[in-house]
């Protein structure tokens, strides 16, 4: 797709498809790479904050997927509990994409993945380092070292892990450690995030102070 687009061919398989953005976390780059890349595609984006939507003032998750599943081709959303991701995405009848939730990120993981791809090749077999907070991000990236089959490293402080469900899931693909030096040893590549997520911000002062040797 973007050597289409590099070498200017129109190509617009989402031609009169609409995707509905539910943001009940604000963004800058989330909105602008979801709608750009439908308008790119031929199809348009309407953007909905909570104001717009009855999810806002409290109606039901499945009674707005289905309103707005009548009426959109596809609805991604960016939300706090993933909660609200599984159970709008099972009353909906036109996919559900995740543009974030507080347990996971994927949508940033595959451009992060796609980086890697173009400008290093497969991380099949690779070792990649994850520095500082365990947070959606990092699990994501517990995730796709099982799907792309590549060894991970986390260092973390003490009580800023990834969920247990996610080291869980990851068995042997996953190192925890606190020694960010540990973690980057031999890695190929190494990827970070926040300290202060949206929602942490009475908590920033305390996470800079606490991640800085990260």
């Amino acid at each position: 797709l973007k050597d289409l687009r590099n070498r200017g061919v129109l190509y617009e398989p989402l031609k009169s498809r609409v995707l509905g953005m539910v943001f009940e976390k604000a963004s800058t780059r989330t909105r602008l790479s979801f709608e750009a890349g439908m308008i790119q595609l031929g199809g348009q984006a309407i953007f909905l904050s909570p104001r717009d939507t009855q999810l806002g003032r409290g109606e039901p998750i499945g009674d707005s997927a289905r309103v707005m599943s009548r009426m959109l081709d596809g609805v991604m959303i960016r939300t706090f509990a993933h909660a609200t991701l599984t159970e709008f995405a099972a009353h909906s009848k036109v996919p559900v994409i995740s543009g974030l939730s507080d347990d996971l990120r994927p949508c940033q993981l595959l451009a992060d993945m796609q980086t890697v791809h173009e400008h290093r090749g497969s991380s099949q077999g690779k070792t990649v380092a994850w520095i500082g907070d365990g947070n959606n991000m990092c699990n994501s990236y517990i995730e796709a070292a099982l799907k792309f089959d590549f060894q991970l490293r986390v260092a973390c402080p003490e009580g800023y892990e990834p969920k247990a469900e996610f080291v869980a899931l990851a068995g042997d693909r996953l190192h925890v450690v606190r020694d960010p030096r540990e973690a980057v040893a031999g890695a190929h590549l190494v990827s970070t995030d926040v300290w202060a997520s949206m929602g942490q911000e009475d908590e920033a002062a305390a996470r800079i102070a606490l991640f800085r040797p990260y």
